[in-house]
Formats: C-alpha cells, sequence, structure tokens
C-alpha cells in the first residue's frame, strides 16, 4: 500500500463529499517564527552591541533562521483534505497489482471480493493499481481500479463508494499485506 497525494481530477469528481483543508496550527508555527525573527532584528537594530560581540552574531543568527524557516513552512505547507461529513481526514492509497491481472481485478471489484484483491496486490509498483481513497474513521471510503497508460493512470471503472463495512473489510485485508 502506497500513500498517493490526491489529484485536482479527483478532488473534482468527489467535491460534495472531500474538501481542502489546512491545519490552523500551521500557521501559528509561522506567525511565531516570523514574530522571532522580528524581535531579533528589532533588538539589533535598536540594541547598543558590539558588532564582533557573540551576542550580536546570535541574535544575527536567530533572525535569519527563524525568518527563513518560517517563509519555508508558509510556503511549503502541504494541503490536506478531509471528509466533510465528518471531518476526518482523507487518505488516498494505490495498491499495486500483478501486471496481467485486469480482468481479475476488474471482477473482483465489481463484486466486492476484498480477498481476491489482496491475493493479487504486488510491493513492487506495476501498471495495475487499485485506488483507495478512506477517512480516518473509516466512515468514508471509495475505491476504484486504475491501469497505466503512457504517461498516467487511467480509470477502469467509476468510483465505487463503500460502506462503513466494506471500509473496514477493505482496509483489513491490505493491512494484512504490509505486515
Amino acid at each position: 500500500m502506497t500513500k498517493l497525494g490526491i489529484s485536482d481530477e479527483l478532488l473534482e469528481a468527489l467535491h460534495e463529499d472531500v474538501e481542502k483543508y489546512k491545519n490552523p496550527m500551521d500557521f501559528v508555527w509561522v506567525i511565531a517564527l516570523l514574530a522571532v525573527g522580528a524581535a531579533s532584528v528589532l533588538a539589533l537594530t535598536f540594541g547598543s552591541m558590539d558588532s564582533s560581540s557573540w551576542v550580536y552574531n546570535l541574535l544575527c543568527f536567530v533572525a535569519f533562521a527563524t525568518i527563513v524557516a518560517g517563509l519555508i513552512i508558509l510556503l511549503v505547507n502541504k494541503k490536506s483534505y478531509r471528509y466533510k461529513g465528518s471531518r476526518s481526514m482523507v487518505t488516498h492509497y494505490g495498491i499495486f497489482c500483478e501486471n496481467g491481472s485486469d480482468n481479475r481485478l476488474l471482477n473482483a471489484f465489481n463484486n466486492g471480493d476484498w480477498k481476491a484483491i489482496s491475493s493479487m496486490t504486488t510491493d513492487i509498483e506495476t501498471g495495475l493499481r487499485l485506488d483507495v481513497l478512506v477517512s480516518k474513521d473509516r466512515k468514508y471510503c471509495v475505491c476504484r481500479p486504475m491501469r497505466y497508460v503512457p504517461f498516467d493512470f487511467q480509470p477502469m471503472a467509476d468510483l465505487r463508494r463503500l460502506d462503513e463495512k466494506e471500509a473496514a473489510a477493505v482496509m483489513a485485508e491490505l493491512e494484512k499485506q504490509d505486515k
């Protein structure tokens, strides 16, 4: 099982159920780092220190490091996704299956035979995978089989929404494979 990012195409298909989410605590860290950096710059500007003292050099380092760290966190702030119903975080997994098992995967997917799918999984990345998006609380789960067509994975079937019981069964089978 490999964690994947949620593509814009997939997010568009799930827009009624899944939303982008940015953790407010990430911004608290940015504000705190920028405040420490600004305070260090003010101490350097208005302080009466010799520019060769170790305190002056330490303040220069703290000002530079905290401001750069705050800006990097702000610019690289990761996007998370959550299920609108329960506000639980959603993770996108790609389960790679053996090459040549296209029909078996499609039949198992259509029939909800998750044990058959788990018997087809492989640790190496292949041209065949089952995409599973599941919320942390398992109240939301959708999946679909995908086939690699040069330069991108293309769906083999429509998204299938699973109930809590099916989601638990899928994840239990797939977690067995990770152990």
